[in-house]
């Protein structure tokens, strides 16, 4: 037993004592064939340098917000409004749209065109432009741009223009009266410009760190300009703001616009019908026939259904009033956008310290590879 275990002792030392022997000649092997190295650094190196000097500087802002859904009034409110007359409880607490599904009301299609369409101050431009007109007449790609376009994206290049030019050919072989006039049509390169400026924003949600039921939104942006940046952050959240309450108040809404028209009806009807029974009371102030205290009656009855009908209407119509203020969303901000100073990208740093790695990197490993080929392929005879 004892044999055994110093057997394999000696063994584990031997194979130690070669690998080290191994990495030592390896170590000496680079250090001889070291020009490899150099080669490609002098390829990765300028990459480098294309990418983080060469790229269009991009600056990210953000901001934090945080949803407050309509909730259940007070029972204080609730018995005022009861001595009113009104019905505060009805629906209360319902929430339509949920903080989790504001990133995809974010990425709807008009969502993004009513970004794209907002006017953003650019401080490279002095004036406000909305990013469609930026993005279309302004901007001009960087050289490293336009090297990833010919060289990268060549291949995606060439596919697109070939199945751009038979599009076109089956366009112009179907030119005619559009038979669906009433539905949206946009050009693909609009939508395509469209989708590229809604990919520069994000709504994500986030939990509170010490409350995990409450969810706030962080609402971030990328720009190629400092001001733009923080402009379009605000106009993403004020723009969602905007559509979450249009969504939850649409019902109330609809039935405040309903109210109104019928409140103007009933008090037209309420005035006429008052006016009416004055007029009549005054021209027949000393007559008592029974035929003139028939008729006395029937407006009496009309005025007082008029009235019931007009106060009904207006308690209804205060109620919708109250209860649209109610089921408004109110939104705090938890942070509030800044103005960035530096840009988020491209990161020169990583990238030239990512360059040299890479550059020695792939040296190191084709000097390995030359070395495993020596080994396994030129002393094969040799044995």
């Amino acid at each position: 037993m004892d044999k055994i275990t110093h057997t394999e002792l000696k063994e584990d030392e031997i194979s130690l004592a070669e690998l080290i022997q191994k990495a030592a000649k390896f170590l000496s092997r680079v250090k001889r064939d070291k020009k490899v190295i150099f080669y490609c650094l002098a390829i990765t190196i300028p990459i480098g340098l294309l990418l983080a000097f060469g790229t269009t500087p991009q600056y990210s802002a953000s901001m934090r917000i945080m949803p407050y859904g309509a909730a259940a009034p007070s029972g204080g409110l609730s018995s005022l409004a009861g001595l009113a007359g009104l019905n505060m409880n009805r629906g209360a607490g319902q929430t339509t749209v949920l903080p989790e599904m504001y990133p995809d009301i974010a990425q709807l299609l008009d969502f993004r065109i009513a970004i794209s369409e907002t006017p953003l101050y650019f401080s490279s431009m002095g004036d406000f432009v909305t990013p469609t007109t930026y993005f279309t007449e302004y901007s001009a790609p960087s050289f490293a741009d336009n090297v990833k376009k010919y060289t990268i994206g060549l291949p995606n290049l060439v596919i697109g223009s070939v199945i751009g030019w038979f599009k076109s050919e089956d366009e112009s072989l179907s030119i005619g009266e559009d038979p669906t006039p009433n539905i949206a049509k946009y050009p693909k390169e609009y939508l395509k410009l469209v989708t590229s400026i809604g990919e520069s924003y994000t709504v994500e949600t986030e939990k509170l760190k010490d409350f995990r039921n409450v969810t706030s939104l962080k609402i971030s942006a990328i720009m190629p300009d400092a001001e733009a940046a923080a402009g379009l952050t605000k106009v993403v959240a004020d723009q969602l703001m905007e559509t979450v309450i249009q969504f939850e108040i649409r019902k109330t809404k609809d039935e405040l616009v309903y109210l109104e028209e019928q409140h103007d009806k009933m008090e037209l009807r309420y005035i006429n019908a008052q006016a009416a029974l004055a007029n009549f009371r005054d021209r027949t102030r000393n007559t008592t026939s029974f035929n003139t205290q028939s008729q006395l009656e029937r407006m009496q009855n009309e005025f007082t259904l008029s009235y019931n009908l007009y106060s009904s209407v207006r308690s209804q119509l205060e109620e919708a009033r109250i209860k649209l203020n109610h089921d408004t969303p109110v939104f705090t901000i938890l942070e509030n956008v800044v103005v960035p100073n530096e840009p988020s990208a491209p990161r020169k740093g990583r990238i030239l310290f990512l360059s040299l790695f890479l550059g020695v990197f792939f040296g190191v490993g084709i000097i390995g590879a030359k070395v495993f080929w020596e080994q396994i392929y030129l002393e094969e005879p040799q044995s």
